[in-house]
């Protein structure tokens, strides 16, 4: 393989639509980072060009960036894919404990739409909080934090709204706010913002959902 197909695979297997989740799960359990790990990962996906480079330990995939998918936690694709690559001598740049792969598009970014929507799928899908309406309000508050730290468009957002929310039922817009409604249980009625800004309106104690969101960490499973 040449280069640049090396690393089309490479975000194909990894980073693709339906897969990019399951790598930002990953690269959060074995982050570093003390603080919010969650929009961490999230944000350096997002802001930081792709460089591939292979240690002792795993893939690490963002240029000047520690965050790490293991080999032993690599499905049999992805193994099968680093076992390959390893075989294309010229591609690769070694180093003492790693190798760079030499690629000519350095400022190759992720689709930002496709990392928001894993991390999302991940948050609401998430067992660590059974309470549908609790996964939610956390999702909404990571999605801001991750704003703070990288900005995104008005297109984004709403592109975001409408791959997530695309099994709710299509309702109207008055005075710069989307109201849509879950067609199955749960949260009953979700509004947005002219920004894709989430403004989630339930039954509940919503002063009790953030404050137990304020100080959680753990990845979604």
């Amino acid at each position: 393989m040449r280069m640049a197909e090396i690393e089309d695979e490479a975000v194909r297997l990894f980073f693709s639509r339906g897969r990019v989740g399951n790598s930002l799960v990953v690269m959060c359990d074995n982050a570093k980072s003390t603080g919010d790990v969650i929009t961490h990962v999230a944000s350096v996906m997002i802001r930081t060009p792709l460089q591939i480079q292979l240690t002792l330990l795993g893939l690490q995939p963002f240029l000047g960036k520690d965050l790490l998918i293991p080999y032993d936690q690599m499905d049999s694709g992805q193994k099968e894919f680093v076992s390959k690559s390893l075989k294309e001598d010229k591609a690769w740049t070694v180093f003492e404990s790693s190798m760079t792969l030499r690629c000519p598009n350095k400022n190759r970014m992720l689709d930002p739409l496709d990392v928001l929507e894993g991390m999302c799928q991940k948050l609401l899908g998430s067992t660590l909080h059974p309470d549908e309406q609790l996964r939610l309000v956390l999702c909404n508050i990571i999605l801001q934090r991750v704003r703070a730290c990288v900005p995104l468009s008005c297109a984004l957002q709403n592109g975001l709204n409408k791959r997530l929310f695309r099994g709710m039922v299509e309702a109207y817009a008055s005075g710069g706010v989307q109201v849509e409604a879950y067609a199955s249980g749960g949260v009953q009625v979700e509004a947005y913002g002219s920004c894709g800004d989430m403004i989630e309106t339930y039954s509940g104690d919503a002063g009790r959902g953030q404050d137990e969101a304020g100080d959680v960490h753990d990845t979604p499973r």
